[in-house]
């Protein structure tokens, strides 16, 4: 997730701002949308891992939620409403693909791992996929590892 999205839609900034808050920080279930090519990375009851991605990110893990909901959304049906938990507004969807349906990740329990968890522990826990800017899954020992370390002490 880029910075600039995930900095509102997961809020937790580091620092604090006298900006107003945008809507979809008030809610408790948020709305991640993406290419509805990966409506089969997200699974009900599972985790969400977001990557900071980007130089100007912290190109890590850090943050996980639980997912609750998954489903495509058509182009036609949405409106600036059905995206109040979302950090996109309609202008700004194709910045997310051109095609005309995406997949929706409704999402809880949102928790930032006090340790981000960077791309080359990524790597020594066995995960491979060459790009980090998608969804992509994880196995349980690998969730288990992210966990321990983005909640480590040390």
């Amino acid at each position: 997730i880029k910075p600039r999205f995930s900095e509102v839609l997961l809020g937790g900034h580091k620092q604090l701002s006298l900006a107003p808050r945008m809507e979809v920080e008030t809610y408790g279930e948020r709305l991640f949308l993406c290419s509805p090519k990966l409506i089969g990375q997200f699974e009900r009851g599972g985790l969400l891992f977001f990557y900071q991605s980007e130089t100007k990110g912290a190109q890590a893990i850090i943050a996980v939620a639980r997912i609750v909901d998954t489903f495509l959304i058509r182009r036609d049906e949405l409106d600036e409403d059905s995206l109040r938990r979302s950090v996109l507004r309609i202008a700004s969807l194709s910045e997310i693909g051109s095609s005309k349906d995406k997949a929706a990740c409704l999402f809880d329990n949102l928790i930032f791992m006090p340790q981000p968890v960077d791309l080359q522990s990524l790597r020594q826990f066995g995960y491979q996929s060459a790009r980090l800017t998608s969804a992509g899954r994880v196995n349980a020992e690998q969730a288990l590892k992210i966990l321990e370390k983005g909640f480590s002490n040390d």
